[in-house]
C-alpha cells in the first residue's frame, strides 16, 4: 500500500580467483602480452613480463613470468616465478617458483626451488646459501 513490493535484492556473485601476481610492496612494472623489449632493464620493486623480453633483468622485488610470457634473459631478483617459459641464467636471492606448465632451460642459483608438476626443465640447479649471498653485496 505505501511502496513497491516488488523490490529486488541484488545478489552479487562470487569474484573470480585472481591470478597469482607479485606482491605489491612498490609496485608493479608490466611488459603487456602485446610488447616486445630488447635490453638491459632495472627495475626497483616488482616486475612482470605477459610479452616477449630479450636481454637482461634485474629486479630488486618479484619477477613474475606471465603464462604467456616469454623471457630469453639473465636474470637476478629477490623471487623469481615462471608461468611462462625463461631461457638464461635464473639468480634468485630467495625463492624460485617453476609453476605448472612453464618451461625453464638454463642455469637456476637460489636457496629455495619450487618445481610444480608438468613442468619442462632443462638445465643446472645450484642451491648454495653461500653463493646466493655474494649476490647481495
Amino acid at each position: 500500500m505505501f511502496g513497491n513490493k516488488d523490490t529486488k535484492t541484488a545478489t552479487p556473485g562470487a569474484p573470480a580467483a585472481p591470478e597469482a601476481r607479485p606482491a605489491a610492496g612498490n609496485g608493479t612494472s608490466v611488459l603487456a602480452g602485446d610488447t616486445t623489449f630488447s635490453g638491459k632493464l632495472n627495475c626497483q620493486s616488482n616486475m612482470q613480463v605477459d610479452g616477449t623480453y630479450q636481454g637482461d633483468i634485474h629486479v630488486s622485488g618479484t619477477l613474475m613470468v606471465g603464462r604467456e610470457g616469454k623471457v630469453n634473459a639473465n636474470v637476478i631478483a629477490q623471487r623469481i616465478v615462471v608461468h611462462g617459459r625463461l631461457e638464461g641464467n635464473a639468480e634468485a636471492r630467495g625463492k624460485i617458483e617453476l609453476m605448472e606448465g612453464c618451461t625453464m632451460i638454463g642455469e637456476i642459483k637460489a636457496p629455495s626451488l619450487v618445481i610444480q608438476d608438468n613442468v619442462t626443465f632443462e638445465g643446472v640447479c645450484r642451491m648454495n646459501q653461500k653463493t646466493n649471498q655474494k649476490a647481495t653485496a
